[in-house]
């Protein structure tokens, strides 16, 4: 059994973490949500590095075989369907590939996304708690 980390803003603290993602090299993704980051780690609990620019990220997953990448939510509060809702795809690397979706009630919205299954690059589960539902995405690739 094995535990770190402290509350705070600086490596290896966090302020109300969301979700947690392993990839094939067994990096620990942590997605701290209040401080707007997420936090990668190896198995010992090193800090390697932090990846912004998803805005508060709650639910992240990332998508098995040798290619991996990430979906990661910026979610709302479920009190505030005007802000953030969007769902980013991510190489592990931390560069952002693209986004889709809004804030909102509508299909194709997202409200408060908590929960992402990405068992397949292309075809996703969003577990939503602003809205109370789950919605099936289906990307198309370009």
């Amino acid at each position: 059994t094995m535990n770190w980390g402290t509350r705070g803003t600086g490596p290896g603290e966090f302020n109300v973490i969301q979700g947690i993602a392993i990839d094939a090299n067994d990096n620990i993704y942590v997605a701290d949500y209040a401080n707007e980051r997420i936090q990668v780690f190896d198995t010992r609990g090193n800090f390697r590095r932090e990846m912004r620019g998803f805005g508060a990220p709650m639910a992240i997953c990332i998508t098995p075989g040798p290619n991996q990448v990430m979906y990661v939510s910026n979610s709302n509060p479920p009190d505030n369907l005007d802000v953030g809702g969007e769902i980013y795809k991510v190489a592990l690397n931390g560069t952002d590939i693209g986004r889709f979706g809004t804030a909102g009630k509508l299909i194709g919205q997202f409200g408060t996304v908590n929960a992402i299954d990405c068992r397949e690059e292309n075809g996703l589960l969003g577990g939503e708690r602003g809205n109370w539902r789950v919605q099936r995405v289906t990307l198309e690739t370009i």
